[in-house]
């Protein structure tokens, strides 16, 4: 059997995975794979793994500096994709791309890069001839979000994701829908016919082990935590590389790197040693502003943030996306007696900016706790649970907490969990789920829940937290070849 292209989007280290899985994908079924990155250090990386059949570099000849009279030109240019594609591109995917996050450039330059990475892929595309049978990559890739522009609806788009309370088991989040399908199928088969007994027995012990605290919050790690954590956060090997960088670049006569060698969007050493003394400092005066416990005498309602720039906002919840806006108007609707609990995200602390807590402080009935708090206890202790598409939905529903969610998302249509399209919407939504004491969801349902997670999933360790180590095992990557190829087939009727 042979397939027809892959398209990988992809940049360090996901490189080296995804190389793992085209490598085994040309020997099994003689798949021609192609790579598309951003900047030479990717390319020149991808070419010396010799597991793609073709690398491309989408920036090469991009000039970092521009004349503004190019401005004009290169929004003319993305209004038109915008109009032929039918999607809000330069307000909402390219506010989500990670790589352009923190950049501080200018407009003039954000268009530049757009405009250029948008023709560079449309000449890509032509060069191909045949189109590719489908596509993988990260949501938060903008060269990710361009093909699945430039390409149509007819192919198919996947990014490799955990699934959340199972271990070694992993999903193809489908890039069309966004709402890995075969979970919700799964999970109102369960409803309707019941779960087979083995699986049932097994997603019951897990949902036991999870509400007994053996198994860690998801998001939530010793590594996240306690005074250091800015500094925890980052896996000693990538300082060790860092510093040694950073130290090479201070010695040399150039303060500051060529910007094509840095993809485009790494800092100079001399900026990077300023953003980690401000992450630094940044947790330092967050420690101060958190509670360091939760409000007690007092009935509480809980809201997550989320990571920002990140595709479960700027796409899934794209009209909520102002989170302090959002905190205003759930904490106006909520009862007098309710106090509303907010809780950061531990990759956020230390880089979120500090004047967005200062004026969450200044919201009547908002408290804002310390990240030493468990994300558990906050939710057993809270009457019900506010998330724009966060896990913590998930895990309220374990505990029988009922959930008003924002966002579009698989579990949107789990038991407990109820999804508010406007924010017209969410003050009869708060109310009805508070008058009503059975508005959580039973065990059944958070059985369900974790039966259709583990049946809809593959067995196989991918992206964080697995180390490339465990990644490139034979094994893992034969199962992570399977998953493809089982997907495709399922996709296209084969």
């Amino acid at each position: 059997m042979s397939l027809p292209y892959f398209l990988f989007f992809s940049h360090i280290p996901q490189i080296e995975w995804y190389g793992f899985i085209a490598k085994a994908l040309s020997r099994r079924f003689k798949t021609r794979t192609v790579i598309w990155l951003i900047g030479e250090k990717d390319y020149t990386y991808a070419q010396s793994t010799k597991n793609f059949d073709h690398a491309v570099n989408l920036l090469s000849g991009l000039n970092p500096s521009m004349a503004m009279q190019e401005y004009p030109s290169n929004l003319a240019y993305l209004a038109e994709f915008e109009r032929k594609c039918g999607g809000l591109f330069y307000h909402c995917d390219v506010a989500m791309d990670r790589h352009l996050a923190g950049r501080k450039w200018s407009d003039a330059r954000i268009a530049q890069y757009s405009a250029h990475l948008l023709r560079a892929m449309e000449q890509q595309i032509e060069n191909m001839g045949a189109l590719p049978a489908a596509a993988f990559g990260e949501a938060n890739s903008l060269p990710y979000r361009l093909a699945h522009h430039l390409l149509g609806s007819a192919l198919h788009y996947w990014n490799f994701a955990i699934v959340r309370h199972w271990d070694h088991r992993f999903f193809l989040d489908d890039g069309q829908t966004e709402q890995w399908p075969q979970c919700r199928e799964k999970y109102s088969q369960n409803r309707r016919n019941g779960i087979p007994e083995s699986l049932y027995l097994l997603s019951r012990d897990r949902l036991n082990e999870l509400r007994e605290g053996r198994i860690r919050a998801p998001g939530l790690s010793d590594a996240f935590r306690g005074s250091n954590g800015f500094w925890q956060r980052i896996k000693w090997s990538r300082i060790k590389r860092a510093n040694s960088h950073w130290i090479k670049q201070l010695k040399s006569k150039e303060s500051r790197c060529d910007p094509r060698e840095q993809n485009l969007w790494e800092a100079s050493p001399i900026e990077k040693a300023q953003r980690v003394l401000i992450g630094m400092t940044r947790k330092r005066i967050f420690d101060r502003m958190a509670a360091p416990s939760l409000p007690v005498d007092t009935v509480l309602a809980s809201y997550f943030l989320h990571v920002q720039p990140e595709h479960s906002v700027e796409a899934l919840a794209f009209e909520f996306r102002d989170q302090l806006a959002l905190i205003q108007n759930i904490a106006a609707f909520l009862p007098a007696n309710m106090r509303l609990v907010v809780k950061e995200h531990p990759g956020m602390i230390g880089l979120r900016d500090l004047a967005f807590y200062k004026k969450l402080l200044e919201i009547p009935n908002v408290t804002l706790v310390s990240d030493m708090i468990n994300s558990y206890d906050l939710i057993r202790k809270s009457r019900i649970v506010l998330t724009l598409t966060g896990s913590a939905a998930l895990e309220a529903m374990y505990e029988g907490v009922p959930v008003i969610l924002f966002g579009d998302v698989f579990f949107d249509g789990f038991e407990g969990i109820y999804k508010v399209k406007s924010i017209k919407d969410l003050k009869n939504t708060v109310s009805a789920v508070l008058d009503n004491p059975r508005s959580g969801a039973c065990e059944e349902a958070a059985i369900s829940a974790l039966a259709a997670m583990y049946a809809a999933s593959y067995p196989g360790d991918v992206s964080l937290p697995h180390t490339i180590e465990e990644m490139r095992e034979p094994q893992n990557v034969e199962l992570l070849a399977d998953a493809v190829v089982k997907e495709l087939h399922a996709s296209i009727g084969a």
